[in-house]
């Protein structure tokens, strides 16, 4: 009984996961893309890069003002105030200057990319996580569009085949029918069905011999008293 049981339970754990390991990647993905989305927001102390490119887009519509400091600025100010030492007649004389940093005019439209790259990043990987957990909780739906990818119609069959897949052999079906001809794909899934009939004739095949090979204990012993 406990063989019977472990062994039941495995089979229910592979049925599964394979749909967990692919949500797990997906989770991780996104989960990434976030914490790097907020150490590079760690990067900069004036002004937010969550919202850089928004903040920019918004500046760009407004009429610009003379005395406004840009977004883009605060991240990346073209010019700052540093030391200069120089050599003088006294030694080494120290004076205040303001500094040109050429290198922030390249790095504002650089990073501009970068956030909009993370941003479709995140947002993409939100999307595959929602889509993935409505496969899930949604099976009647995510079976209508596996029809609809394949162009096939509704046939009990495969909805029993769709059913009894787990949510493994359903990521696998949709893969399939995403990825090869639609011909073939009925066919796969015609090939499973009659694997389907053969293995439930097979399995009432062996209770039957089961229950004919059992004798049961009072009719065992009216056998002997017959004797």
């Amino acid at each position: 009984v406990v063989s019977t049981q472990s062994t039941g339970y495995g089979k229910r754990v592979e049925k599964h996961l394979l749909f967990f390991s692919i949500m797990l990647t997906k989770s991780c993905y996104l989960l990434f893309s976030v914490i790097l989305f907020w150490l590079t927001e760690r990067m900069f102390h004036i002004g937010s890069f969550f919202s850089y490119g928004i903040d920019w887009a918004a500046e760009e519509s407004e009429p610009s003002e003379d005395y406004k400091t840009l977004i883009q600025d605060k991240l990346f100010p073209k010019m700052a105030s540093c030391e200069i030492k120089r050599w003088g007649a006294t030694g080494i004389e120290e004076e205040q200057g303001m500094c040109v940093l050429a290198a922030n005019v390249i790095n504002q439209y650089l990073f501009l990319i970068y956030w909009g790259g993370m941003v479709v990043t995140v947002i993409v990987n939100v999307l595959s996580v929602l889509i993935a957990l409505s496969n899930l909780c949604f099976i009647q739906g995510a079976y209508k569009n596996l029809l609809a990818t394949a162009f096939l119609r509704d046939e009990p069959a495969y909805s029993e085949i769709w059913r009894k897949s787990g949510t493994s052999g359903r990521v696998i079906l949709q893969l399939i029918a995403k990825n090869v001809n639609p011909k073939i794909f009925e066919h796969v899934l015609n090939e499973l069905v009659n694997l389907l009939r053969l293995s439930e004739r097979a399995g009432y095949d062996s209770r039957a011999e089961e229950d004919d090979e059992f004798v049961h204990p009072d009719n065992e012993m009216e056998f002997e008293d017959t004797l």
